[in-house]
């Protein structure tokens, strides 16, 4: 089976293309291990060299998590409210295993460790930059930035794939900016500039502003019209597909709480990322409520966020 790999951000274009025709399936948990390297693309971080380093609190989401993925994956019957279980896909029979409350988990460890691991350990490094005193020093913190978000690659050619899951067309996640900024480019002014500290951070604050832009997008394009979509396909004609995507939305705003706003804010706190994935998809109240919640994460990053995350 193959693994993603969760690699941040590529901004050129817009393409929002649905999850449901991709080659998106996130790494199998392996037998209800407690090992974070086990539940994380394991592969990745080693190929990168980096840290298997989580927050406490996505840590014990992510096992708890492996271990829901690894008890609905052999069911053998249909989901339904209540019921674990899985859904086939019309257009092709693709089976998705959910859980009694209709997520299928697996993608909220896919898209929630974007944040839990590499939107939390971008972080970690940029607090350590802020104190770096030497041109050394923002050298080795810029270097350890692009394997944690482009993996082992140092251009263009061989960086893993901007943010683009494996087996996936490009550009599934690139996204449009005004200004059109790529995030290998702004990786690369940061280090052509790590002798200028005031460059130097200024290229780390767009990079921070472009990361968290692409997260939140994803977050609010699935959250805003899936849960939509699941209301009105009265026939459940789509129901495996729109929940599918629907789920990817939730491991999505589960990693708004990593994404850094500035003066210690983030998107999202941690009781409001618990709540959205907490949210039982069988339930129209609470699919009204998901929607509601990803026009008010819109409005946080600005006036034509919404319109910009909703395009099909």
């Amino acid at each position: 089976m193959k693994k993603i790999i969760l690699s941040i951000v590529a901004v050129s274009a817009l393409m929002f293309t649905s999850c449901s025709d991709d080659n998106d399936t996130p790494p199998t948990p392996p037998n209800n291990s407690t090992k974070i390297e086990d539940v994380l693309n394991y592969e990745y971080i080693k190929e990168a060299g980096l840290e298997v380093k989580v927050s406490e609190e996505a840590k014990v989401d992510f096992i708890k998590w492996n271990a829901d993925a690894e008890k609905v994956k052999g069911i053998t019957t249909k989901a339904e409210a209540g019921k674990a279980g899985f859904l086939s896909r019309m257009k092709d029979g693709k089976k998705y295993n959910l859980n009694e409350t209709g997520v299928e988990v697996k993608q909220l460890i896919s898209k929630g460790s974007i944040g839990g691991f590499q939107l939390y350990n971008y972080n970690e490094v940029v607090k350590g930059v802020k104190e770096a005193k030497t041109d050394a020093d923002r050298k080795v913190a810029i270097e350890k930035i692009q394997k944690i978000l482009l993996g082992v690659g140092t251009t263009k050619e061989t960086s893993k794939d901007d943010f683009n899951a494996k087996g996936n067309s490009f550009g599934k996640y690139m996204v449009g900016t005004k200004n059109n900024v790529k995030v290998f480019d702004l990786i690369e002014e940061a280090k052509a500039n790590v002798a200028d500290k005031t460059k130097y951070n200024e290229a780390l604050t767009k990079l921070t502003a472009v990361a968290n832009k692409v997260v939140g997008l994803r977050a609010v394009h699935y959250l805003v019209l899936y849960t939509d979509k699941i209301i009105k396909d009265t026939e459940k004609k789509d129901l495996a597909k729109n929940i599918h995507e629907l789920s990817e939305g939730l491991g999505f705003a589960y990693s708004l709480q990593f994404a850094h706003q500035g003066e210690g804010k983030f998107y999202l706190t941690a009781k409001e990322a618990k709540e959205i994935v907490s949210a039982n998809l069988w339930r129209k109240e609470d699919l009204i409520k998901l929607k509601a919640k990803g026009e008010e994460i819109a409005k946080k990053f600005g006036e034509e966020f919404l319109a910009e995350a909703t395009k099909e």
